[in-house]
């Protein structure tokens, strides 16, 4: 079997003699390709104490030896000995409570020589992308309309962005989705994070939109709790979970180390929500345009690796504020948010139809199927719902415009 030079690395070793022997082997694997003869490793090595007896032993397993039995054992010893250095690493981080750095630096331990055989798909012969669309496993968000056109919902795996001017609904977007995910057709687990509202306050959203009105100040909260617990019984077979960090506080890998303790505690998600992403703690220095881009291709690498459909948040800039028509133009900060995700819902909602209680949710993006459609809902703000009502053109938007201005000016 033939190791690249990746898996076995020279502070693997303890011995100097052995250390220098992997060097060399690296040096001479990355110049030709191919691994040295026992006489080209001996000549890079003179001069070097204590490695003519290593380099032998080490020819005499290659002519002798059961080198299937060996790839078995270096594969192990590469993943004791790198699980070995990130614990050591990892010290100073745990002192300092941070953890998810060393969960992650065991994770990718575990992960050392795994791929070492991994040659891709071959086209040919490897016909598993033919029913990969038919077999992926869509999330619905509970919007209907918007479902059918997503043939399913979010797929595992993908990165979805509902996007929108501020007070414009992102939140409520989500708190749908969510319930949707989590209602009688999806019947998922949901995890939703906040980095902006509390658990409290996003929880009482959830409610709100279960029992399809708002716990007031004047409400009895003994008897709201259980309208709401019976609702949930009827409406809600999945589960919701809400975890909340302070703006800024929270990181990609913060949210990967929660998903991990949920794990432990046997709950795996289906459906991660976050709101939202651009107020994560953001790792690395540069642009900020940049460093968003590299938030939401983190987030996606999330999806994939917790196979779940992950949702977030983005503003759209001031200017698609009350705008008929929001589209990818208006994306805040950066268009590497667009470029990395797999979906983007853009909120629209004019003067006039805010005033009729009525939203439009337009496919600013599908990555693999088609876009620009439009899903007319109307809102009930006590209940904290998106009712989908239909698919509406660009025809039946302008009559609907002009049916609007008319009514207005009747009342003048």
């Amino acid at each position: 079997m033939k190791f690249g030079p990746g898996v076995i690395r020279p502070e693997f070793f303890e011995l100097e003699a052995e250390r220098e022997v992997c060097k060399a082997l690296h040096k001479f694997y990355s110049q030709y390709n191919r691994p040295p003869c026992e006489d080209e490793l001996e000549a890079m090595l003179v001069g070097k104490d204590g490695v003519s007896e290593l380099v032998c032993s080490i020819y005499d397993l290659a002519t002798d030896g059961d080198l299937e039995y060996a790839a078995d054992n270096v594969i192990k010893f590469a993943q004791e000995q790198a699980m070995k250095l990130a614990i050591l690493d990892s010290v100073g981080d745990i002192e300092g409570g941070n953890l998810s750095k060393p969960l992650e630096r065991c994770r990718q331990a575990l992960t050392v020589g795994l791929d070492i055989t991994d040659v891709g798909l071959e086209l040919k012969k490897d016909m598993s992308w033919a029913y990969a669309e038919a077999m992926s496993v869509k999330m619905q968000t509970g919007i209907h309309h918007m479902d059918a056109l997503l043939e399913g919902g979010l797929g595992r795996g993908e990165l979805g962005v509902i996007m929108a001017p501020t007070n414009v609904g992102k939140t409520m977007a989500l708190v749908n989705i969510g319930c949707g995910a989590a209602g009688i057709m999806g019947k998922a687990t949901v995890v939703h994070i906040t980095v902006e509202l509390s658990a409290k306050k996003v929880a009482k959203r959830y409610a709100a939109r279960t029992v399809f009105k708002w716990l007031k100040r004047e409400n009895d909260p003994s008897e709201y709790i259980m309208e709401f617990q019976d609702s949930a019984h009827k409406r809600m077979p999945g589960n919701v979970y809400i975890k909340e960090w302070p703006t800024g506080n929270a990181s990609i890998n913060d949210i990967d180390a929660y998903l991990e303790r949920l794990k432990l505690l046997g709950i795996v998600a289906d459906v991660v929500i976050v709101d939202y992403p651009d107020e994560l703690r953001h790792a690395g220095v540069g642009e900020y345009r940049l460093i968003l881009g590299r938030t939401f291709s983190e987030l996606r690498a999330l999806a994939i690796k917790w196979d779940v459909a992950l949702w977030g948040a983005t503003q759209a800039g001031r200017q698609a504020l009350a705008k008929e028509m929001v589209t990818l133009d208006d994306i805040s900060e950066s268009m590497e948010k667009a470029n990395k995700s797999d979906v983007i819902v853009a909120v629209c909602q004019t003067r006039l139809e805010k005033e009729d209680n009525v939203l439009r949710l337009f496919g600013a993006k599908v990555r693999d199927g088609e876009g620009g459609w439009m899903v007319q809902c109307h809102l009930s703000k006590d209940a904290h719902a998106i009712i989908s009502d239909k698919v509406i053109t660009f025809r039946e938007l302008a009559e609907e415009r002009e049916r609007r201005e008319e009514a207005v000016k009747s009342r003048l």
